[in-house]
This record gives structure tokens, C-alpha cells and sequence, in this order.
């Protein structure tokens, strides 16, 4: 993962699975409605 991936969820505060959908962009909606 890169180092702003990194640090984008720590900003948002989002577990280390939701690295993926930060990147993808589309998935975070769907990931973030989970939650």
C-alpha cells in the first residue's frame, strides 16, 4: 500500500481493509454503507 493510502485512513480512521476500497474509489461507497 502506498504511503497516502496510508495516511488517507488514518485520517478517515478506517480499518486496514478498507485500504483497498480507497484505492478503487467506487468500493469505498459500498464499504463504507456496510459500515
Amino acid at each position: 500500500m502506498s504511503k497516502q493510502a496510508a495516511s488517507v485512513l488514518q485520517v478517515n480512521g478506517l480499518p486496514g481493509k478498507k485500504k483497498i476500497s480507497m484505492k478503487n474509489g467506487q468500493v469505498i461507497g459500498s464499504e463504507l454503507r456496510r459500515v
